[in-house]
């Protein structure tokens, strides 16, 4: 994002909209703070945990493939630029 606005020139969000993903904590020092999206860690551990006591305790080993969807919640800062709800609604988007 530093390298867009210095060596391109570009204005973030007005001309380039960057988003990140984990919501670290160098999301709200950057300029602007980077609008992120946020996982749900301690969800993610604890179904980790579930799954490897289930596979001790039911002798299962190598090939046995479990799949999991969590949920991440979008963070917003001012990294993104708004969308017209007029240009969202041309484009197919909702709102």
């Amino acid at each position: 994002m530093q390298a867009a606005q210095t060596s391109l020139g570009l204005k973030v969000p007005q001309e380039m909209s960057f988003l990140g993903f984990d919501d670290t904590e160098a999301c709200m020092g950057a300029l602007p703070p980077l609008t992120s999206f946020r996982q749900p860690r301690e969800e993610m551990g604890r179904k980790a945990m579930e799954t490897l006591l289930v596979r001790i305790e039911k002798g299962y080993g190598k090939g046995a493939c479990v799949h999991l969807l969590l949920g991440a919640e979008l963070v917003e800062r001012r990294s993104v630029a708004t969308i017209p709800a007029k240009e969202r609604a041309a484009a197919g988007g909702r709102g």
